[in-house]
């Protein structure tokens, strides 16, 4: 039987199981905000190798943590995600990011626009500029860099 990859839209709770360190930070953060919304998944034989948290905005899609299982990296998965996240939403809705420090390379290749740093948090503020964008939108992530 041949080993199937597949990507879907699924529930967080899907993800309950995932007992990396990274991921479960992920996920603690996600319940502890009481964030709403769904996950991109990468599955190869019912197995999940990588997860993209969504939560869902008045007309954004916010990027809330991109994971792929240590031993499955380098290996497009995390492209694979973030090309069907865009494909998926960029249309209809504007697709943003906070980019943690040493992820940067991911999001550079699909050129996401840096609007600036949030240094507290160690983090970049960044769009996906081939989604739908308003100067209102840029405006207020430029606020959330500023602090305001």
């Amino acid at each position: 039987m041949k080993d199937l990859n597949r990507l879907a839209i699924v529930s967080v709770d899907k993800l309950k199981d995932c007992s990396e360190p990274f991921a479960k930070e992920l996920l603690t953060l996600w319940h502890n905000r009481k964030l709403r919304g769904e996950a991109i998944i990468y599955e190869k034989s019912d197995r999940i190798l990588g997860f993209i948290l969504l939560e869902h905005k008045e007309g954004e899609i916010v990027n809330r943590g991109l994971y792929v299982r240590e031993n499955f990296r380098g290996y497009g998965i995390g492209q694979s995600m973030l090309t069907y996240l865009h494909k998926t939403y960029c249309k209809s809705h504007m697709i943003w990011t906070n980019i943690t420090k040493g992820s940067e390379g991911i999001y550079h290749k699909f050129n996401y626009r840096v609007l600036g740093e949030r240094k507290e948090f160690g983090q970049f503020i960044a769009y996906y500029p081939e989604s739908k964008i308003t100067e209102s939108k840029i405006q207020q992530l430029k606020n959330k860099v500023d602090g305001e």
